[in-house]
Order: C-alpha cells, then structure tokens, then sequence
C-alpha cells in the first residue's frame, strides 16, 4: 500500500513539474514575441518620425538661410511684400532707405545725420560745428559753441569725439533691445514662410498620413551660430496599420555668426557717429573681430546725397561664401580744422595770397576731417575775398574760409597779418 501511495505522489510531482515549464515556456514565448512587437513599433516610431523630421528640416533649412541672406543683404531688415514685418514707402528713399541700382536692393540706413542739431543749423556753415575751436579745447577744457570763448592751442589736448557725428538707426537684434529686430523679423518671416514649403504629397507616398499644426518659431542668436526652434505639433499615421506617431518641435542650428557680424557692426556704427577721425574701413580692433571678417564700402551710391554702402562680410559662416551684412551711411558735414591767426611774408610793396598759406592740403596741420572720410582738394574750397588778395607788410585781413563734400559746408574766419621779408 505504502509502495503504491509513494509512486503516486511521485507520478503526480513530475506531472506538476512539468506542467510549471510548460507554463513557463509559453509565458517566456509571449514575452518574446510581445518585447519583439514593442521593439519593432519602437523602431518603426523613430524611423516615421526621422522621416518626417528629416523632410520638415530640409524646408525649414531653405527658408531659414533665405531669410538670412535677405535680411543681411537690406540691412537687417525683411520687408512686409516680401514676407517680413518692415514697411517702406517710396517716400522713405534717401530718408530710411537707400536704393542700390546696381544690384536692385533697397538697403536700411544705419547712420543718420545727428539728432543733436537742427536741420537749419547743419546746412549753416556758419555754426559752429562741431564747437567753436574744434578740435582744440576752450581755455576752460571744454567744446564751447560759443564764439567768444578762447582756444586752448595745446596739442596734447585736441578731441575728436562730439556726440555730433551722427546717430544710429541700426536696427536690434533682439526684441528686447527695441522694435524690428533682427529676430522678430526672423521669426515673422519664417512664421510665413515655412507653412507655404511643407508639402507633405511626396510622404502620403509612402505610406504616411501626416497632419501638421500651426507653425509657431522662435529663434535665439548666439555669437558663433543660429538657433531656430519649430513648434508645429505633427501626427503621422500609418492608414496600413492604424499606427499613431506624434512630433511637436523641430530644431535646426546654422553655424552662421550673425551675432558676431551684428556686434561688429554696432561698434563701427558707433565709433562712426563719435569720433571723426575713426575710419569705418578699419575694423581690426573691434569687438568679435578675427581674420574671417572683412569689409568693403562702395561710396557716393545716390550722386546728389553722396550716401555710401558698407558690406562685412564673415566668410567662416557657413553659407554660400560667407554671410554678408550691408548697411547703408549718410554723407555728414565735414568740419574744418581750426586754422590759427597767422603771418604772411611780404615781398617789396604787396603778395599774393596762396592757398598753401592755409596748409590745409592732405597731412597737412589744417586738414578739415569729415565722418565719411572724404578727402578735400582746393576745388572743394571758397575763400572770401579771393585767395589771389594781395596783402602789404602792417595789412590785416580776415578771410572767410569755407570746405564743402558738394552736400555739406563748414566756415571759419581766419585773420593773417603781413610782415616784411
């Protein structure tokens, strides 16, 4: 009895044994097949939306690089017809645009006449501009308009800086730092742009329904690059399997240094509109400056306005040759150098005058300066009386000297005694 029990307990444990691996062997089957199932829609999900990504980011990619070179090219502005958010008028050219005709663009102003002087005072040659004894100091160390007030002749004190060089119109270049920026403008007219490329037929192709919503873009500039950042919730479906896949953001980094370029810009701008001796072609010491940037300034664009364009281009930024920035500059009044009351030798009874008695030719201690780096030949001078007066030994005279750039003048009364030889 005892022998018969025992062999049924052990029939009845080996049949338990095995059915716990028959069940073990099918749980380990469905687990299989349900972790390859998970990692077949993990792999078909990632490689759905890299397609979409991939076709999204080509169209992104066009119209981004586009809206840089219109934007750099006009001076950092986008115009409304052509999808941008910067209305011109006709009326605006000379005034907040200048037209390029050799290249059809109409470029944005960045330096315009100074605000800190009245129309009807610039055009005045006879006011003192930018101060009385430019650009020695008055006796008191200051730049006094007031034409009673003596000249300090000390050399080491001249100043060349006034506040009335110019103004800068340079628009920002983020929405922070005002209206108009450089990245609102980028973002308007990728916001308008992006929708009109994303044409997803060549998709429904191969099998994918993709739905796209409400383009939304921001963009962040940093020095050396640009990044922009797509909000456009996606669903892709897959009619075949019903599969469901979603993406909400795309993003694209150029490595375009528009935010180097902009800063370089701004310290030529403001160097430009306060100091007239700076030279807006001399761009090795300013800020961001390496040996990729460069610059060139095609001069007198508008004949009767004499308004120049300047171009820095960045050629490490990686689009086409190198990105290009232009910006447009306006012709400012030139501004004698102080000539001091002098001597004329006289020969026998009388001499002529002579136009090198001034020493106002090229280097010489008289040379007028001017914003724009115009240089002056004796054309650009009147003097009244003539420069040809004859002067005789004890004669005072006082000469009204003038020096135009055809546009603008500037006058000083100079006082030259005759002596004897």
């Amino acid at each position: 009895m005892r022998t018969s029990q025992l062999s049924m307990f052990v029939t009845v444990g080996i049949m338990i044994l095995i059915t716990i691996g028959f069940a073990f062997s099918v749980v380990s089957y469905i687990s299989g097949r349900q972790a390859s199932r998970d990692e077949k829609l993990a792999t078909n999900s990632a490689n759905t939306k890299k397609i979409v990504e991939s076709y999204v980011n080509t169209c992104a990619e066009r119209e981004f690089l586009n809206a840089l070179r219109l934007l750099g090219k006009q001076g950092g502005v986008i115009y409304k017809n052509q999808g941008g958010n910067y209305e011109i008028q006709l009326s605006d050219m000379n005034v907040k645009y200048i037209a390029d005709s050799s290249t059809g663009i109409n470029i944005l102003y960045a330096i315009t006449l100074p605000t800190t002087i009245n129309i009807v005072d610039y055009f005045n040659p006879d006011y003192p501009y930018p101060w009385v004894c430019f650009p020695y100091l008055d006796v008191s160390g200051g730049k006094s308009k007031n034409m009673n007030d003596a000249c300090d002749f000390d050399e080491g004190k001249k100043s060349f800086e006034s506040i009335d060089f110019g103004s800068s119109v340079l628009v920002p270049l983020k929405r922070n730092d005002g209206t108009n920026s450089i990245q609102e403008t980028l973002e308007t007219y990728l916001n308008n742009n992006i929708s009109k490329c994303l044409d997803f037929e060549p998709l429904e192709k191969q099998g994918l329904k993709v739905i796209p919503g409400t383009v939304q873009t921001s963009i962040n500039i940093l020095p050396d690059s640009v990044v922009l950042t797509i909000n456009m919730p996606t669903t892709i479906i897959r009619p075949r399997t019903n599969e469901e896949f979603h993406i909400n953001t795309y993003t694209l980094n150029q490595g375009i240094r528009i935010g180097r370029v902009y800063g370089i810009i701004s310290d030529m701008v403001n160097r430009d509109i306060t100091d007239i001796s700076y030279n807006i072609m001399d761009i090795s010491g300013l800020t961001g400056y390496d040996t990729s940037i460069e610059s060139e300034i095609k001069r007198d664009v508008n004949d009767n306005l004499h308004d120049d364009i300047i171009r820095v281009k960045d050629k490490a930024s990686k689009i086409d040759d190198g990105y290009v920035f232009a910006f447009a500059r306006k012709d400012r009044r030139p501004a004698l150098h102080y000539i001091k009351e002098f001597t004329k030798t006289v020969i026998g009874e009388s001499t002529p005058m002579q136009f090198s008695d001034f020493r106002l030719g090229p280097s010489e201690t008289n040379e007028p300066l001017d914003p724009d780096e115009d240089t002056f030949v004796q054309n650009n001078y009147l003097f009244l009386p003539e420069i040809t007066t004859e002067i005789s030994p004890g004669e005072v005279q006082e000469f009204k000297v003038y020096v135009t750039d055809i546009v603008y003048s500037d006058s000083q009364t100079v006082r030259v005694t005759g002596v004897n030889g």
